[in-house]
């Protein structure tokens, strides 16, 4: 649960995401959709919304980790949908038991959950679709034709570049080390390894993956071995991968 956390406050604090909370409160806000101005009142209104598109955010987050954290294996096509209907059971539950006593105790009505449901999911299942193209084909500002780019590269920001140095997992992460910099990326390291096939690296440990033209030096001593990257850093080489290692060229003398 604690990377779940982790991963909704690093996401929620993105810049991008601030601003679509301030944006959206600010608006309905002001607006008061569903009459909400004349149930809160104008300072209540501002609190109910900023508190339901945090809610919302923070949700939408959490279900999207677990979903492909645990349910990696299946298409995107059915993911999706899953993650929309699994946020709007929840969510459809939040204003059923929060948000609508407070509107039937001015207009005398109650509003049934599957209305709720119904209209969370209208609103979600857009939203995460376009989410998914648009995480799935970002690259670099005057990158390479997306049908070049290897499915793992789309997962990283654009600041990172391409020019890997290794991927470490790190729990239920996989640190990516580039020449620009680093990043945490919410995945399973063996489907990592299995994205980055071809791509002029390979697995040297059960938790380390290197890039060949990363490689600075080999270090040999007392029966083991370690390989020097650019980054400075030494990454282990076990027994089991030694022979793809010797394979692509990464022990022989530098």
């Amino acid at each position: 649960m604690h990377f779940t956390i982790r991963e909704i406050f690093k996401r929620l604090t993105m810049p991008s995401r601030l601003a679509i909370l301030a944006t959206v409160t600010v608006i309905c806000g002001l607006s008061g959709p569903y009459d909400s101005l004349a149930v809160f009142g104008p300072v209540g209104n501002f609190l109910f919304w900023f508190v339901s598109v945090a809610f919302a955010m923070a949700l939408a987050i959490a279900i999207d980790v677990q979903v492909d954290l645990h349910l990696t294996k299946l298409r995107w096509y059915i993911r999706v949908p899953l993650k929309s209907l699994t946020f709007s059971m929840v969510y459809g539950g939040y204003l059923r038991l929060i948000a609508d006593p407070f509107y039937s105790a001015v207009n005398g009505q109650v509003t049934a959950y599957g209305v709720m449901f119904m209209h969370a999911l209208l609103i979600s299942f857009p939203i995460l679709l376009a989410y998914h193209f648009l995480r799935g084909h970002a690259v670099e500002p005057g990158g390479d034709d997306l049908d070049a780019v290897p499915v793992f590269f789309r997962r990283l920001p654009p600041k990172l570049g391409r020019s890997l140095v290794r991927i470490s997992s790190q729990d239920h992460y996989v640190e990516v080390v580039t020449e620009r910099g680093r990043e945490l990326v919410l995945m399973r390291f063996s489907d990592a390894v299995r994205e980055l096939s071809g791509t002029g690296g390979c697995q040297v440990h059960r938790s380390h993956w290197v890039s060949r033209h990363a490689v600075v030096d080999v270090r040999r001593g007392k029966g083991k071995l370690r390989l020097v990257l650019k980054d400075g850093s030494e990454v282990p080489v076990s027994r089991t991968y030694r022979p793809e290692a010797e394979k692509l060229g990464l022990l022989s003398d530098l």
